[in-house]
């Protein structure tokens, strides 16, 4: 447990000090060894506005290469959408109403969604034909699903309470994680697939051992549903939002939180990180997204268009786009002219 633990976490100084030699904005601090690219956040705006669902958006993903875009829709369906066009490619055939998640395997071909009716279900990301595979052992819907790094396991949230750990290929339950005392809202695995972080409805996080199941750290600190949680790829802390409107970035060597922004009082649905910007961004139930950078915790940039809450946002593969769904029953791509 404690060789994983610091697996998670290796190189998790505080990225803002300066004490790596670096003006405290980046570098080789973030604990990544990312390099830092300049940007300024104020030149982001409303790139293109893809409109063709006819009910609020939940979830959207990027694909491996930013070339598409998968979005799930309260009106029952998921779309696939060219990024750079804006134009719906497909719509993935034979689902039903209460999609609540959606998500591209590393390869990007494949597309997997979490329902409401408690399965999770694969699809042919090429083709747009369902691969046959339903996943059913959730006693209640499903609010979050996601590949490990080689797309070999998948891992599921679920309003019952519980997470679970499937094989990808054959969709055998490995694993049952329980440990919150509400649903699950959020899960994602770390930056090397050793370990799982959730999010739930009790307000905490959790960190598991992915091949073991168990739970190494539990972090209390939000004060409401924790709604997202996020681990970048080449960098080792934790970034949770919460209906409580505060961003959280933890560090696995202290239970209290290394950074707490204030950021909607209305609450905060979603979360991503940049680091080789070093912006953090937030989907707001304000109708907004809000622009952060790790080492200020004052607002750099609010990106205003929606025109209800914003439920969920996804940044391309390469950094330099940031898509978002909203209760407005639209999608936009967000991006420097």
């Amino acid at each position: 447990m404690i060789a994983v633990f610091t697996a998670l976490f290796a190189g998790c100084e505080d990225p803002t000090d300066g004490s790596d030699g670096t003006d405290g904005t980046g570098g080789s601090g973030t604990g990544g060894g990312t390099e830092m690219t300049e940007v300024d956040e104020s030149k982001f705006t409303c790139l293109k506005t893809l409109e063709g669902h006819s009910d609020y958006v939940i979830s959207v993903a990027y694909n491996h290469d930013g070339s598409r875009i998968a979005s799930a829709s309260g009106d029952g369906s998921v779309r696939i959408w060219d990024a750079n066009t804006g134009e719906t490619i497909r719509t993935l055939s034979g689902v039903s109403e209460g999609v609540s998640s959606v998500a591209y395997s590393p390869d990007g071909n494949r597309i997997i969604c979490g329902f409401d009716d408690n399965t999770i279900r694969i699809w042919d990301a090429n083709t747009g034909a369902e691969c046959n595979q339903i996943l059913s052992g959730h006693s209640d819907y499903v609010n979050s699903v996601v590949y490990n790094q080689d797309g070999s396991r998948i891992v599921s949230a679920s309003g019952d309470g519980t997470l679970k750990i499937w094989n990808a290929n054959t969709g055998e339950c490995l694993q049952t994680l329980t440990g919150h005392t509400d649903e699950v809202s959020s899960a994602v695995y770390n930056h090397d697939g050793s370990c799982i972080v959730s999010g739930s409805g009790d307000g905490t996080l959790k960190i598991w051992n992915a091949n073991s199941g168990e739970c190494i750290q539990t972090f209390a600190g939000h004060s409401d549903r924790v709604n997202s949680v996020y681990c970048s790829p080449s960098y080792n802390g934790i970034f949770s939002v919460s209906d409580d409107g505060m961003l959280k970035v933890w560090l696995g060597y202290d239970d209290e939180a290394f950074k707490t922004f204030d950021v909607c009082s209305s609450g905060v649905s979603s979360v991503v990180f940049d680091p080789t910007t070093n912006l953090i961004f937030c989907g707001c139930y304000d109708s907004t997204v809000k622009i952060y950078r790790l080492d200020r915790e004052v607002c750099q940039k609010t990106l205003e268009g929606h025109s209800r809450d914003v439920l969920s946002i996804a940044l391309s593969p390469d950094g330099k786009y940031l898509v978002s769904g909203s209760g407005d029953k639209t999608i936009k791509i967000w991006g420097k002219k």
